[in-house]
């Protein structure tokens, strides 16, 4: 749909500017024949965006997101592994008087939304980077030394996560200064040791549990097995003990189709 969009809009915006003049075009004073004939914008065959492409066309287009955020597989991850969020930010209490002092350390993730570079005196770059999280935005500050070492990570849309110190600038703004910056897509990877089965309430039974258990005998891995039962207003979680799971998104795939009482599988 969107490769098509400014052919569409430009199409609407010539059929507008005639009907404000009282003036149709060529021919439009003829009466089509064959309805089929009528303007249709060709479409092509694409392939279809994943959620993150689909998340960031959304916000390239509308300003904001529509059907989800970038972070949202994050969840688990930030939550055990962050200590700031851009809301957390603000009950952090700063002394005005003392703005350069501060060594409020913080762990904080976000998208980066925009980049400005700056030259100082001795004509060494560094960037005030405003980062989208969750619950808002933040403006991080990469100097010299930090700039240098990270400046491959500081471009739109890649998601970061941030060991810095919170402080205040002239203004009085809170802003983390970078003292480390990691891509967060590859981090989750390396620390990904968990794997969790959603089940069906109605359909899992304890057959359904030894059932997988058994599958899970059959392959050699080192994530620890989670059995999450969901029904409409609780959540039990039950450990497997004594078997393990490999990292393999295609055997993820390949159980959700195979066991209708499978929901959903996430490697976290």
């Amino acid at each position: 749909m969107f490769e098509h969009l400014d052919e569409a809009i430009a199409e609407a915006q010539m059929v507008q500017a005639d009907n404000k003049i009282g003036q149709g075009r060529l021919f439009d004073t003829i009466k089509n024949e064959n309805p089929k004939e009528d303007k249709i914008i060709p479409g092509k065959d694409f392939e279809e965006w994943n959620e993150k492409e689909l998340l960031f066309m959304e916000k390239n287009t509308l300003g904001f997101y529509i059907s989800g955020h970038p972070l949202k597989p994050y969840y688990n991850f930030l939550k055990l592994n962050c200590t700031q969020t851009s809301k957390s930010l603000n009950q952090i209490n700063l002394d005005p008087m003392n703005m350069y002092s501060s060594n409020f350390s913080v762990i904080i993730a976000g998208v980066i939304d925009t980049i400005k570079i700056f030259k100082n005196e001795f004509e060494n770059n560094w960037a005030i980077v405003t980062v989208e999280d969750l619950f808002g935005k933040f403006n991080l500050n990469v100097y010299k030394n930090e700039f240098k070492k990270y400046m491959n990570l500081l471009v739109p849309k890649k998601i970061i996560l941030i060991k810095g110190n919170c402080t205040l600038n002239k203004r009085g703004e809170k802003i983390i200064i970078a003292r480390k910056i990691e891509d967060l897509e590859l981090k989750r990877e390396s620390l990904q040791n968990e794997f969790h089965i959603y089940l069906n309430e109605k359909e899992t039974n304890d057959n359904s549990l030894k059932l997988l258990k058994s599958e899970f005998t059959k392959y050699k891995g080192e994530l620890s097995i989670f059995f999450h039962i969901i029904d409409k207003n609780n959540e039990t979680i039950i450990k497997a003990n004594n078997v393990k799971a490999p990292k393999d998104q295609t055997l993820c795939s390949n159980f959700i189709k195979k066991y209708n009482f499978i929901r959903n599988i996430k490697i976290l």
